[in-house]
């Protein structure tokens, strides 16, 4: 559809249709923003969602620790995640993590923590940023953006701080990439 103000196409449908009526684009954000939220929702209650890339789960010291990536290019597409990292939206090997926890015999989502993930890459560089907490259709989650510079395998642990422990629990994970967006 054209667009009469720039004259260029609209590729983005909810674009498109907000076009032609005024106040449908943000109707359009809103109905995807849900999308995300089911699938955030399904990925931290059952763990059985799978994203574009790996997913890990992880049970340690009776907590659930639920892992999942995707494209930034592909989170950016969800109102917030745009505005969060415009310098991200389009380069290869960006890729948005997503970590949920849970309690692991109650299944009761854990939103009271503190992520930090540490990820060394294959040339033995190091990332390091603590997670933003994120509350999607009322379930918590942690969330961050991690460059993948080179092919191969990447360690990751995760620092979980949750009140009423000494001690921050760890659980590390691998991921392999293989140069793919």
């Amino acid at each position: 559809m054209k667009n009469q103000e720039h004259g260029n196409v609209s590729r983005n449908p909810a674009r498109a249709m907000s076009d032609r009526r005024p106040g449908l684009g943000r109707y359009m954000n809103t109905v995807r923003r849900l999308g995300l939220a089911a699938g955030l929702v399904a990925f931290a209650m059952l763990g059985s969602i799978t994203f574009a890339h790996a997913q890990d789960r992880q049970v340690t010291d009776g907590v659930a620790v639920n892992i999942g990536w995707v494209s930034a290019a592909h989170a950016a597409q969800f109102e917030g995640e745009s505005a969060d990292h415009p310098q991200h939206l389009h380069k290869k090997g960006v890729f948005h993590m997503v970590v949920a926890l849970s309690d692991a015999s109650s299944g009761r989502p854990i939103g009271d923590a503190k992520v930090v993930a540490i990820m060394d890459d294959p040339l033995d560089r190091v990332q390091r940023r603590t997670l933003r907490k994120r509350e999607t259709a009322g379930f918590p989650d942690f969330s961050g953006q991690f460059e993948f510079g080179a092919i191969g395998r990447y360690n990751i642990t995760l620092e979980i701080s949750m009140a009423g422990r000494q001690r921050p629990l760890n659980v590390r994970v691998t991921r392999d990439y293989d140069g793919a967006n």
